[in-house]
């Protein structure tokens, strides 16, 4: 995993947080509001890549600092892919969470120090879905794309999603 800052001639690496318990990790999307703010989305797969827990980590200016995403118990998989943020106190990040058997698309909702959990419109019985992109060009109002299919099977159709700061609707096609 690489981040680096730009100074408008070279590269600089930054060193990285690392969440406890993770091992391979994989930044998927970064949002950054000022040059002080700045929040990454990623996830991480164990040695045996038999586990993986989606992340965020976030910038002040000096340092980043990471969690694991906080997903509901029974939850033994996570990923978060997108993140956007509107204002430097609100983010949304996206991705999926479940088992190894079926997952349903998630979001989580950032207010400058702490994430949490959006309520997001499950697939129904024997779908999963994940999103995987988020644009959030205001505070609140935010659009996700993203995928639904058969638990059992490999093809998935386009899902969207429009978040207005109190709940998501959903479109599937």
């Amino acid at each position: 995993m690489l981040l680096a800052t730009w100074n408008g001639k070279a590269f600089t690496a930054m060193k990285a947080a690392t969440p406890a318990g993770a091992k391979t990790l994989l930044l998927n999307d970064v949002s950054c509001t000022s040059v002080k703010r700045c929040v990454a989305a990623g996830l991480s797969v164990n040695n045996a890549r038999t586990s993986e827990f989606g992340f965020t980590e976030v910038w002040n200016g000096r340092s980043w600092a990471a969690d694991k995403a906080a997903w509901p118990k029974g939850i033994t998989e996570s990923l978060v892919f997108g993140v956007s943020c509107g204002t430097p106190t609100n983010c949304v990040a996206v991705g999926a969470a479940g088992t190894s058997k079926a997952s349903a698309a998630k979001a989580l909702s950032y207010n400058g120090k702490t994430w949490s959990q959006l309520s997001v419109p499950g697939p129904g019985k024997g779908k999963s879905s994940l999103l995987e992109g988020v644009s959030c060009p205001k505070a609140n109002e935010c659009v996700a794309i993203g995928e639904i299919g058969v638990t059992s099977g490999t093809a998935t159709k386009p899902m969207a999603g429009l978040w207005n700061g109190r709940s998501w609707k959903m479109a599937f096609a």
